[in-house]
């Protein structure tokens, strides 16, 4: 862990924090490895720890002194309490008036302009962890303390400047939003265990979380659920006030109130997530309600997309015959979602590229009906399909589609397909002077899929993983010679016939031949009328010839 702080440990000697250790540590030589272990922790996050110097042991712990305050006690001095300045921390800190203790001053900083620039140059320290501050308005002088109750009882030892009037940090929170297809997360981090409760303002029973001695904890809110009380503005962003009661009973005027919200924007957009945080400056609200002190926006993640050719059963399939009723769908992921989809721009492609055929306009209208007809909606918008024929180009079996997917919040408008596309724009930048059509082409979702389609085959085509075709394999296909039935039973006959022919012969030419040979006296066959040759061992052949010979029976 990388650390700029001018000291990394505030060391107490004859301290401990009791019974609160995540990981021990033995034979470790000095404090100086034990504090190395603990800026070096992984597995969590190190906010101190204890060395025993007569037994070599090593304590590191996720609490410190100002965490859980009524562990740290007196011990020994053979052990040194080490509170880890370098942990992380969250930085929307509360700052309250001490009027009875003594801080040290770290930092003095002349010509400051008021309170407000003080309190920035205490919550933006690099060198210390600031944990106070004061400022006077006479001399436009801001100072900056590392001191807090926590650790005031040994400013006195310290041998530096000590004055009273001090803001001190409290409460520090932390809230991060997170943007999902159906509800939105509020993830709460604190500098302190939270045993309090989280909760909607407008909703503090039906919706809530209860901390258990977390340092974080996530409100998860339904988008279109009254239970926690979401609210749309009807632009794509959902609001809410969330409280954060540090007191599991009772609400304080120290307690927070944030308001959160989640953009969804309504555009074409590559599928990545994003998140933005924002902290804006506090706001008055209703006297007898806890006091927004900051808002915390995220953009949604746009849910995941697939597109698919499938078989009239609707099963996926890679390759078709020419003609053979298929399915193309465009289906969002996720069964419920806050978008709709909409396609438009739908071309098919020679697996070359060279040839191309424009199926759907920029509209989302079908260009040649009778090729491929409009895309119906279903499951609320979140799917497109439709049913056609398979085709292809004649120079080539590979057909390419590619279509461009827009998101829309809920649901997307139906295309108007009664005017011709030559009356309109191809593309929807012609009415740039409406605001949401403009942000509809700044980013835009191109998606592709390959099939293969024959004319005649018994061998299903292959593509490999991910839609990608077998380029080797289709370049062999191409080259085959397709045959018909009626040429494939002509060939058979003649061959038939040519055999027929042949075997006529050869009968015809041994009985010419036995003829001669009888008239000149030389016998082969054995009286019977009818002789079978086979091949078989002669087990009582000579050892000098046993090979196979020719006998009759």
């Amino acid at each position: 862990m990388k650390c700029k702080k001018e000291w990394a440990f505030e060391r107490v000697v004859g301290m401990e924090l009791a019974n609160t250790e995540s990981s021990v540590l033995h034979g470790v030589r000095n404090r100086a490895e034990c504090m190395s272990a603990c800026l070096t922790e992984t597995t969590f996050v190190c906010r101190s720890a204890k060395y025993n110097y007569q037994t070599n042991d090593c304590y590191l712990s996720k609490q410190s002194r100002r965490t859980v305050p009524m562990a740290f006690r007196a011990t020994t001095d053979q052990v040194d309490y080490l509170e880890n300045q370098c942990a992380p921390e969250p930085q929307i800190c509360e700052y309250r008036a001490v009027e009875d203790r003594l801080f040290s001053v770290e930092a003095e900083v002349a010509n400051v302009a008021n309170i407000t620039d003080c309190l920035h140059l205490c919550r933006n320290s690099e060198a210390f962890v600031c944990r106070a501050y004061r400022f006077d308005e006479a001399l436009k002088q801001c100072l900056l303390s590392a001191d807090d109750r926590a650790s005031v009882r040994n400013a006195a030892d310290q041998g530096q400047t000590q004055l009273v009037g001090f803001m001190e940090r409290a409460e520090c929170i932390d809230i991060t939003m997170s943007c999902g297809p159906t509800s939105m997360a509020a993830v709460l981090k604190l500098n302190r265990p939270f045993n309090g409760r989280f909760y909607p303002a407008d909703k503090p029973s039906q919706c809530v979380i209860i901390g258990n001695n977390d340092f974080e904890v996530q409100l998860t809110m339904a988008l279109d659920s009254e239970e926690c009380g979401t609210k749309s503005l009807g632009n794509g962003t959902f609001i809410n006030d969330v409280v954060v009661q540090m007191h599991p009973i009772v609400l304080r005027d120290s307690d927070r109130r944030v308001r959160i919200a989640c953009d969804y924007p309504t555009a074409k957009v590559t599928l990545t997530d994003e998140l933005t945080v924002n902290g804006v400056p506090s706001r008055s609200m209703d006297p007898n309600q806890a006091n927004i002190t900051q808002t915390v926006s995220g953009i949604a993640a746009l849910p995941k997309v697939r597109l698919q050719i499938r078989n009239g059963s609707g099963k996926e399939v890679q390759g078709a015959q020419l003609g053979d009723s298929l399915i193309l769908s465009i289906d969002m992921v996720e069964e419920q979602s806050a978008f709709g989809i909409a396609a438009s721009d739908l071309v098919a492609m020679s697996g070359s590229g060279v040839e191309t055929l424009q199926l759907l306009d920029g509209r989302g209208c079908p260009v040649e009906p009778s090729i491929f007809p409009t895309l119906s909606r279903i499951r609320d918008g979140r799917s497109l399909t439709t049913r056609f024929a398979a085709f292809k180009f004649a120079s080539d079996s590979i057909v390419k589609f590619r279509v461009t997917v827009s998101f829309c919040l809920d649901s997307c408008p139906l295309p108007d397909c009664s005017m011709p596309a030559n009356s309109l724009s191809r593309k929807r930048r012609a009415v740039s002077g409406g605001s949401n059509s403009s942000a509809l082409e700044e980013r835009e979702l191109t998606m592709e899929l390959a099939i293969l389609v024959d004319t005649e085959s018994n061998k299903a085509p292959t593509i490999g993983k991910d839609g990608i075709v077998n380029e080797a394999q289709a370049k062999y296909r191409t080259n085959e010679v397709c045959t018909k039935s009626a040429l494939i039973w002509g060939l058979g006959i003649s061959a038939m016939i040519i055999q027929v022919v042949t075997l006529s012969c050869c009968i015809g030419s041994v009985s010419m031949y036995r003829q001669l040979k009888r008239q000149k006296g030389d016998i082969f066959e054995s009286p019977s009328a009818t002789t079978q040759t086979t091949l078989a061992w002669n087990a009582n052949a000579s050892p000098k010839n046993p090979d196979l010979f020719r006998m009759y029976k």
